[in-house]
């Protein structure tokens, strides 16, 4: 059995949130970002699984940017087998002259029935 453990990246824990003076949100300087401890809970039980011999693969997947890929890394220093990042973020700009509804892709591909997914990486 394999077992997929699916990564979020969040606003690490111990790092302290600084909120905006008017409350409309948090302070544009980025804090720290790190793995999901939830995740990192399902992802350490998922190696606890191979290492009993219930499941002969961990793959760990996180659906974002470029820079998620080093979530996934961690992923893979904790035990996982493999790690696959989908590439998500702004749809690319559409040539001039088409309106999105012809060939923006993104959500509306993906609603359609299409892929929506620029492309995926390949095994880290």
């Amino acid at each position: 059995m394999k077992v997929l453990v699916a990564i979020k990246r969040v606003i690490d824990y111990a790092v302290p949130i600084r909120v905006k003076a008017d409350k409309s949100g948090v302070e544009a300087l980025m804090p720290k970002l790190s793995m999901n401890p939830f995740c990192e809970i399902a992802l350490e039980e998922a190696v606890r699984l191979k290492e009993r011999g219930v499941a002969s693969e961990v793959v760990a997947v996180s659906l974002g940017p470029q820079h998620f890929q080093d979530t996934l890394r961690t992923a893979l220093a904790m035990g996982a087998d493999r790690a696959i990042h989908v590439p998500w973020g702004a749809p690319p700009a559409a040539p001039p002259g088409r309106g999105a509804a012809q060939g923006g892709g993104g959500a509306a591909a993906a609603a359609a029935g299409g892929s929506g997914v620029a492309g995926q990486a390949g095994d880290r």
